[in-house]
C-alpha cells in the first residue's frame, strides 16, 4: 500500500514538472520577456540612451534595440539580444498573439532615464492557455493576468 502511494506521488510530480502544461510554458516565456524588459530598461539607464523591446508577432521573436533601431548586445552571451521563440531550445506551442504599446506600436521604449514612453501589453498563448502581460506607463513594470 505504501509503495502504491509513493508511486502515485512520484508520477504526479513527474507530470507536474514535465512541462506538458501550457501554463508552465507561459511562465517560462513570461520570465524571458520580463528579463528582456529589465535589460532594455537597464541599458537605457546605464548608457543614457533610449533602448526598447521590439516584439515581432509574425516571426515569434523579441529583441532589444538602441535608439537607432540597432540590435543591442547581450552582455552575457556577447551576441545580439534576440530571442527566437521558434528556436529548438524554446518551449513548443508558443504563440505571440498581440503586442500593443503607445499608438499600437509593437515596441516598449525606455528613455535615457529608463522611464517608458508609454505603457502597453503583450498577449502570449500556449496550447489552450493565454496570458496578457501588461506594462505600466509610468515605471514600465510588468504584471500578468
Amino acid at each position: 500500500m505504501v509503495v502504491v502511494v509513493i508511486l502515485g506521488m512520484v508520477a504526479t510530480m513527474a507530470k507536474t514538472t514535465s512541462g506538458d502544461s501550457g501554463e508552465y510554458r507561459l511562465d517560462l516565456i513570461q520570465t524571458q520577456i520580463g528579463d528582456a524588459r529589465d535589460m532594455a530598461q537597464s541599458l537605457a539607464r546605464s548608457t543614457r540612451t533610449a533602448h526598447g523591446l521590439v516584439i515581432d508577432i509574425d516571426g515569434e521573436r523579441l529583441a532589444i534595440v538602441d535608439e537607432d533601431g540597432e540590435l543591442a548586445l547581450d552582455p552575457v552571451r556577447r551576441t545580439d539580444y534576440l530571442i527566437d521563440f521558434k528556436a529548438p531550445d524554446q518551449p513548443t506551442g508558443l504563440d505571440l498573439v498581440e503586442a500593443a504599446f503607445g499608438d499600437g506600436a509593437n515596441i516598449l521604449f525606455f528613455d535615457p532615464q529608463g522611464e517608458p514612453y508609454s505603457g502597453g501589453s503583450i498577449t502570449i498563448g500556449c496550447r489552450n492557455a493565454e496570458r496578457v502581460l501588461s506594462f505600466d506607463p509610468v515605471l514600465g513594470e510588468m504584471t500578468s493576468s
